[in-house]
């Protein structure tokens, strides 16, 4: 996959992630724009729920009380909150990975 058509592919998933309400919105799709294309240019067959999955389980894990909006049917089944419960935030997967945890 050439990075234009990596980009226009990304481009027509993130119209099935709404810009409204801000609040939380604009963290999924700079997430999910980010992580994509790198799921992309290593496994070309990455499917979007499982990019969309880690995105979703990343913001929860920081963010519980986040309310993030997508098309489910375009997407097929993301889980949600519980699924991702046991998933350590942002911050303490960092910390750990500095100091070789």
């Amino acid at each position: 996959m050439t990075t234009p058509e990596l980009l226009e592919l990304v481009a027509a998933e993130l119209a099935h992630i709404p810009y409204q309400p801000p609040e939380f919105q604009g963290l999924l799709r700079a997430l999910y724009r980010q992580r994509r294309g790198t799921d992309l240019s290593r496994h070309p067959r990455t499917p979007a729920r499982e990019t969309l999955a880690w995105c979703v389980a990343t913001l929860l894990s920081d963010f519980p009380n986040a309310h993030l909006r997508f098309d489910r049917a375009f997407f097929q089944s993301v889980p949600t909150r519980a699924a991702h419960a046991t998933q350590k935030p942002v911050s303490e997967r960092a910390s750990e990975a500095a100091t070789g945890a």
